[in-house]
């Protein structure tokens, strides 16, 4: 007959009433939670990455429609300055919205009811860096124009409707300036209303000089 006393209970014995442990799931939440963090910081790379791109499209877009109307209104001073013939204050006069000598003009040309479209001169060509000769409506897409007023007398001793402004001989310095002669302002736009138009999300530049001639 077997003999039970000397038995032990084995360590690796399963008791009758063990039960399993429950399962917390711990880690599933810390990667979740690790997931959606991930997903934030990637979504706000690129929410960062679209802005920057469309600050550099627009100060690009800038730069060529200041370039543009640079280009445009360098040409519309060559119309009037030497060695082109000075331009005869009777033409101006024709209309009230280029004689701002004897009628009410605003500052800005652009914003003036009164100027019609067809006011605004269409530059044919501009010289480019290289020394070729490019047009100004096909450079960037944009489609510049310029208007030339007549401001009436002006003198550097205050006599007439401006003192002190630029002309021809400014650019060559010395005691060679005009003491007197005729104003015009020249305002040229990057952009022009009508066919040809840029799309309006585009950069509009407006430049605006006075020069004096004979």
């Amino acid at each position: 007959m077997p003999d039970y006393r000397n038995l032990r209970s084995s360590p690796d014995a399963t008791p009758r009433s063990g039960r399993a442990r429950p399962q917390r799931g711990v880690a599933l939440i810390v990667a979740l939670i690790l997931l959606v963090v991930i997903t934030l910081i990637g979504l706000a790379a690129i929410r960062t990455s679209t802005m920057q791109e469309k600050m550099a499209g627009n100060t690009f877009d800038r730069a060529q429609a200041f370039q543009v109307a640079e280009a445009t209104l360098q040409f519309a001073s060559a119309t009037i300055l030497p060695p082109a013939a000075p331009p005869d204050p009777a033409t101006s006069q024709a209309n009230t919205y280029t004689d701002c000598a004897n009628n009410p003009c605003l500052d800005n040309p652009v914003n003036d009811p009164n100027v019609p479209l067809n006011a605004w001169t269409l530059p044919p060509t501009a010289t480019s860096a290289s020394g070729g000769t490019t047009a100004i409506v096909s450079l960037y897409g944009n489609n510049p124009s310029y208007i030339t007023q007549y401001m009436g007398q002006c003198s550097d001793d205050g006599n007439g409707n401006f003192q002190f402004t630029n002309d021809e001989n400014n650019q060559g310095g010395g005691g060679s300036l005009k003491t007197a002669g005729q104003c015009y302002r020249i305002t040229a736009r990057s952009n022009t209303p009508g066919t040809g138009a840029p799309p309006q999300d585009r950069a509009q530049v407006t430049l605006q000089a006075i020069f004096r001639t004979n």
